[in-house]
């Protein structure tokens, strides 16, 4: 919120707390790939790339796209494109993941 209100001070010190709660997540859960994706998504929000990128690195090795069902569905969403370019409807009966 801090930094959509441009309050990079408030922002970065949010950031901080968010990383050390999360820090604590991936020690508890060091093959999880949600916790370990979010702290990568904190890392790119305090502007530290290297650390950013290794964890996001893991967390797709963790849980690769082909077997993360909600990315996999989006994926199919963003493939079934109509001729005009724009994304058909699909149905949730036939393609929803369950």
């Amino acid at each position: 919120m801090a930094r959509w209100q441009g309050d990079a001070v408030k922002a970065h010190a949010a950031f901080n707390v968010a990383r050390g709660e999360v820090a604590k997540m991936v020690e508890q859960e060091p093959n999880s790939a949600a916790p370990l994706s979010l702290l990568g998504m904190i890392d790119a929000g305090l502007g530290r790339k290297e650390d950013a990128l290794r964890a996001g690195r893991r967390a797709c090795e963790l849980l690769p796209i082909s077997k993360d069902a909600s990315m996999a569905w989006r994926s199919r969403l963003i493939s079934r494109k109509s001729t005009r370019g724009r994304a058909k409807k699909i149905s949730p009966s036939s393609s929803s993941p369950r």
